[in-house]
């Protein structure tokens, strides 16, 4: 039998981050290794006692993103918004850890006001579709889009609860049309995240004013409209779910909140030069179609969609059935 043999960390098939851990602190037990997956595979390894910990996250598309924050690194307007990168390899992208949190729940906690941070926002996604989209791959299309026309492959991962979406949405004309009305009307015009949410968009700890947006697989080149009706969809989205944590409460609880939110993301968008009236017209008439990818989502696991479910598929058949109280609805004014 032949001698074993010392393998460095590095030629191991552990994750990209192994490499850069002091082999010391390992056998010490100094390493603190952390499952912090979402929708994703992501662990967070830190050493007890120093900050600089590191996030990987498991991913087969970890070149298109690192080439994506690279791209876009070069732009010092964007840079500050943007993850470090700290290696790649063909299974995963491992970055420097944030001591951060997701971008509302500093008003959750009474940090921040709502409107403060939905500001933010509004001014991290100015500074991202006014850059350069030279060097940039093209994003992908948002999977809502093969909702109005799934084929057998789309089919294929969905669950039950995914499947009972895509019939209601094939059951209603006014859903069915917006979404052949926004996969028709894609402008890659821009540099775009692709999938704003509350958990991509995280806000320092020491400096709330410091906004990074994280989990860039769906960034590239692609239509800034599809940005803002996320920013916005996903507050209403959010303000939905809400009612289901407090069935107490009356059903428009709040409600008054959500539209000074929403606006505070566009009034602080304006800057940037996409920001006219008809940007605007198009990111308020994609929001149904950003809330059919909640609902989607929602359903991910499940065998039925849930009430709520339901009321975010009727809230986005709503906003396509009445267009003309869309504005005021959404911004209020």
């Amino acid at each position: 039998m032949p001698a074993p043999r010392r393998v460095p960390v590095s030629e191991t098939t552990l994750p990209s981050f192994a490499s850069r851990l002091d082999p010391a602190d390992v056998v010490d037990a100094q390493v603190c290794v952390r499952d912090v997956s979402g929708r994703n595979s992501v662990t967070r390894v830190d050493v007890v006692g120093r900050g600089g910990g590191m996030v990987y996250k498991a991913s087969a598309t970890a070149r298109v993103e690192a080439r994506v924050i690279g791209v876009l690194a070069r732009d010092a307007e964007v840079r500050p918004h943007l993850p470090t990168v700290v290696a790649v390899d063909d299974e995963g992208i491992t970055f420097a850890a944030l001591d951060a949190r997701s971008i509302f729940s500093g008003a959750v906690d009474g940090l921040q006001p709502a409107e403060a941070s939905a500001a933010q926002l509004g001014t991290a996604l100015a500074r991202l579709h006014s850059g350069s989209t030279e060097g940039l791959p093209s994003a992908p299309t948002p999977y809502p889009f093969a909702s109005g026309w799934p084929w057998v492959e789309d089919l294929i991962d969905m669950s039950w609860g995914d499947c009972e979406v895509i019939e209601i949405i094939q059951n209603s004309d006014a859903l069915h049309s917006r979404v052949h009305e926004v996969r028709a009307g894609w402008r890659p015009t821009a540099p775009i995240h692709g999938d704003i949410r509350d958990a991509n968009v995280m806000v320092d700890d020491d400096d709330p004013t410091q906004v990074t947006l994280i989990d860039w697989e769906t960034g590239g080149c692609g239509d800034p409209a599809w940005d803002i009706a996320s920013a916005l969809g996903e507050r209403l989205g959010t303000w939905i779910v809400a009612g289901e944590r407090h069935p107490a409460g009356p059903a428009g609880a709040d409600a008054f909140e959500l539209v000074r939110v929403m606006s505070s993301v566009w009034d602080a968008y304006r800057p940037a030069p996409a920001a006219d009236d008809e940007m605007l017209e198009r990111a308020l008439r994609w929001i149904p179609v950003r809330l059919v990818q909640r609902a989607l989502e929602a359903t991910a696991s499940t065998l039925q969609a849930s009430a709520t479910t339901r009321a975010t598929l009727q809230m986005a058949e709503n906003l396509c059935l009445q267009p003309e109280r869309l504005r005021r609805g959404i911004l209020g004014r």
